[in-house]
């Protein structure tokens, strides 16, 4: 899904994807699951809100995801 959605295009994974958001390599040790959930969901600071995008299983998969970028 990180892919498919496109979230490459912003944001990078151990040097891989882009550079416009935050690497997300080790995202996990600085959000919570809540707080991942609500950045993808409803963005901020200049990303925009994805929950019309992905819907809550694609949500729930994408935060799992991330949770183990540590």
């Amino acid at each position: 899904l990180f892919v498919s959605k496109a979230c490459f295009a912003c944001h990078a994974i151990q040097g891989a994807g882009g550079r416009r958001g935050p690497d997300l390599s080790h995202v996990a040790s600085r959000l919570n699951r809540d707080q991942i959930t609500a950045r993808i969901a409803t963005g901020g600071g200049g990303m925009p809100a994805f929950a019309g995008s992905v819907t809550p299983s694609e949500l729930d998969d994408l935060t799992a995801f991330l949770l183990t970028r540590k």
